[in-house]
C-alpha cells in the first residue's frame, strides 16, 4: 500500500493521550499532546476468493475488501509517525468515503480510553448488582464520570 498512488492528502487530529504505567501486561506509555498529523491517504480494493472446498458451504462469490492506508508524511519530533492500514467491507471509491473510514477508526481511541477509565478508574468489573435499581444508579454515576472526563 505504501507504493500505491496517494489519492489525497489528509490532516488528522491526534488527540492527547494520558500517560500510563505498565500494568496488566500492557507497556508503559509516556503520553502525547494533541497535534495534527499531515498524512497521505491511499486505498485499494481487493477480492479474496473463497477456498474451493468451502464454496458450497459459504459462497462462490469472493469477499470484497477495501484497504485504506493512512501514513503521516514525517514523524513528529520525539514521536512515531502514524500509519494505519484499515481493512473494511465498506465500498470506498471516493475521497469522502475513505475519510469516513478513517474518521470512524479514529473514534476507537475514545472508546479505548472510555473503557480504561471504567475498568481501571471506576472498577466497574467489581460492582455486584442485585437489583435493577442498583444497575441504574451505577450506570448513571459512571456516565457522569465519563461526561466530566470528556468535557
Amino acid at each position: 500500500m505504501r507504493a500505491a498512488q496517494v489519492r489525497n492528502p489528509i490532516d488528522i487530529k491526534v488527540d492527547r493521550a494520558s500517560a500510563r504505567r505498565a500494568a496488566r501486561g500492557q507497556k508503559a506509555f509516556a503520553g502525547r499532546e494533541t497535534r495534527t498529523a499531515h498524512s497521505a491517504l491511499r486505498w485499494n480494493s481487493l477480492a479474496l476468493p473463497i477456498p474451493q472446498g468451502r464454496q458450497a458451504e459459504l459462497s462462490s462469490e469472493p469477499v470484497r475488501l477495501t484497504l485504506v492506508h493512512l501514513r503521516e508524511d514525517t514523524a513528529p519530533s520525539g514521536g512515531e509517525r502514524i500509519e494505519w492500514l484499515l481493512i473494511t467491507t465498506w465500498p470506498v471509491g471516493t475521497v469522502k468515503q475513505a475519510q469516513e473510514v478513517v474518521a470512524l477508526y479514529a473514534l476507537r481511541w475514545h472508546i479505548e480510553e472510555y473503557h480504561r477509565i471504567l475498568t481501571s478508574g471506576c472498577d466497574v468489573e467489581k460492582i455486584v448488582h442485585i437489583t435493577a435499581e442498583r444497575v441504574k444508579r451505577a450506570v448513571t454515576i459512571n456516565a457522569v464520570i465519563i461526561w466530566a472526563w470528556r468535557s
